[in-house]
Formats: structure tokens, C-alpha cells, sequence
């Protein structure tokens, strides 16, 4: 009888032994479990937050506007795209202001200056150019700019229109612009404020718009600033002002001893003749007759074409590559 005592006894002191243990398992393994669940929990409230704009990120560099001023450093212009389909029609050349540069287009009729320090991407148009503070992502467009860039464009191109009031009539985009006059090159025109919606595709792209329009004989020249942001075309509204203020109209004619050296030819002011003895050289055809001048592939040499004009005459057993005005 006793031994059973002590038996029992024993299986009680070693149940009292075991069970403690596995209750501090059991508990350990419920607190842990009650952690994940409550990592998850606290993940996915902060996810949903994020994407349905509750949370936002703020990035670690803010972009702002560089003033203008000579201190600031030029770009680099290797990483500018420069026109390639007729340098001599447009080119880009250094401003008058510190970090500007200048971009002429004989064809269209204008030359025009702005910020390099801003405009890092330039793209060569028809009648005109582009520049914007970034590259396009994914094409040529502007609908691959980012949300924060913005876009520089002028341009020069006939027109049908009689009047200023006439052209902004038959373009439905100016309908309800804000409009103010303004003087470009001493020719009075109109600044615009307006919005201008891009599709087709749903949902319709909103871009906000500065620009400037001025009509010179039967030409419409345009300068226009844009961005799918406000905020960021807001910031800058004065530098637009300082890029209307370099503005220039420019005459074919006038300008026509620079095209005619660029191209290395030799320009002959009493004749209005842009002379080459190299095939290679001076205004070809299809330019010389875009700038209205008429071509010569083998021209005589200057005495004998002039030589009503009391030159010698000495025949030349080369012809002379010829564009005459």
C-alpha cells in the first residue's frame, strides 16, 4: 500500500514537472503568431494608404528654377541633340546673355534666344524648333515629357489670315485664351494664357500654354511655352518675358553672306553672288533655290561672267559653283 503511495506521489511530482513547460511553449508560440498577423496588418493599412494618396513620398531633391545670372555655370553641350537636316537653314549659336544661346532659321525667318542653364534637349521642327528642360521619354513628342517639364517652341510659317483677330479665329484652340497685347521686335501682337487639351485617347492630357503670336506680311510667327503642370509653366512666366524680349524677324536677303561663307563659299557683295571652285562647297542647289537665288553648276569665272562691268576677261578650264541673287 505504501509503495503505491509513493508510486502516485512520483507521477504527481513529475506531471507537476512537464506540464509548466509546455504551457510556456504553447504561450510563446501564440505571442508570435499575434506579432506577424499584426506586421501584416499594419503593412497593408500603410500600402492601401500610399496608393490611394493619404501617404506621399517626399523626394530627397526638389526641383527649383536656377536664376538666371552670370555665375551660373554653362551646360555641358555635348548632351544637346542639334539640328541635323540643314545646318545651314538652323543653327544654334552662342547669345548675347550669359548661358543663352541663340537659335536662327533663315527658312522660317527668326531668330530667337534662351537659357541653356534650363533648355538641355533641343529638337529641330519643320518651320521651327523645340527645347525643353529634359529629354522626351519613349519618342520625339512632347507627350513623353515628365509631368514637371516644360517645353520652349517657335516658329514661323504662312498664312492665309489678314489679320492677328482673323488667325486666332480660325484656331479653336484660342477660344477662350486670355489674351494681351504685346510688341515683339517693335511689331505689336498678342500673349496668350490658355489650356489645351491633348487626345484622342481617354482620358484627354490637359497642357497649360504661354504664347506669344505677331503677324509680319503674310507670316505668323509663334512663341509659346508649355507644361503638364501649372505650377511648374508659373515658374517660368518671367523667363518667357526675357525670351520674347530677344525675338528677331530676319530677312532672307540680309542674311545671305553668312549662309554663303558657313556653307564656305565666297560671297561677292557688289554681284550678290555666293561663288565655290569646290563641288563640295558654297550653296548647293536645293538651298539656293529655297532661298530664292538662282543655281549655276558651272558658271564661268568672275571676269568673263562680269565682264561688262570693265573686268578682264580669263577663262577658267574649271566651272565655278554658282548661286546667284
Amino acid at each position: 500500500r505504501n509503495n503505491n503511495v509513493i508510486t502516485g506521489c512520483l507521477l504527481c511530482q513529475e506531471s507537476t514537472t512537464i506540464n509548466p513547460v509546455n504551457r510556456n511553449s504553447r504561450g510563446f508560440v501564440q505571442v508570435f503568431v499575434l506579432i506577424i498577423l499584426a506586421l501584416f496588418v499594419v503593412g497593408g493599412i500603410g500600402y492601401y494608404a500610399y496608393k490611394s494618396g493619404r501617404i506621399k513620398l517626399t523626394p530627397s531633391q526638389k526641383q527649383e528654377v536656377i536664376p538666371l545670372s552670370p555665375t551660373t555655370a554653362p551646360y555641358e553641350q555635348k548632351d544637346v541633340i542639334t539640328p541635323t537636316s540643314n545646318p545651314v537653314k538652323s543653327q544654334i549659336s552662342i547669345g548675347s546673355k550669359p548661358n543663352w544661346n541663340k537659335y536662327t532659321n533663315l527658312e522660317s525667318g527668326l531668330s530667337i534666344e534662351y537659357p541653356n542653364t534650363y533648355f538641355k534637349y533641343q529638337q529641330d521642327l519643320k518651320l521651327g524648333f523645340l527645347v525643353a528642360t529634359s529629354s522626351p521619354q519613349g519618342g520625339a513628342s512632347p507627350k513623353f515629357f515628365g509631368k514637371n517639364d516644360v517645353w520652349l517652341s517657335a516658329s514661323g510659317m504662312t498664312t492665309k489670315s489678314q489679320t492677328l483677330d482673323e488667325y486666332l479665329k480660325s484656331n479653336s484652340q484660342y477660344k477662350n485664351a486670355q489674351k494681351t497685347s504685346v510688341e515683339i521686335n517693335s511689331i505689336k501682337g498678342y500673349k496668350l494664357t490658355y489650356t489645351f487639351f491633348v487626345g484622342p485617347a481617354e482620358p484627354m492630357i490637359t497642357s497649360y500654354v504661354y504664347e506669344a503670336l505677331v503677324l509680319k506680311e503674310n507670316k505668323i510667327f509663334t512663341i509659346g511655352l508649355s507644361s503638364w503642370s501649372e505650377e511648374s509653366l508659373e515658374k517660368y512666366q518671367t523667363t518667357f518675358d526675357q525670351i520674347l524680349s530677344t525675338f528677331k524677324f530676319l530677312d532672307k536677303r540680309e542674311n545671305l553672306k553668312n549662309v554663303c561663307e558657313e556653307s564656305e563659299g565666297t560671297w561677292l557683295p557688289e554681284f550678290y553672288e555666293c561663288e565655290s571652285s569646290e563641288s563640295d562647297k558654297g550653296l548647293d542647289e536645293e538651298l539656293c533655290t529655297d532661298l530664292e537665288g538662282i543655281f549655276n553648276g558651272c558658271a564661268s569665272n568672275l571676269g568673263c561672267r562680269h565682264i561688262d562691268s570693265g573686268k578682264e576677261c580669263l577663262p577658267s578650264a574649271s566651272c565655278i559653283k554658282l548661286c546667284k541673287f
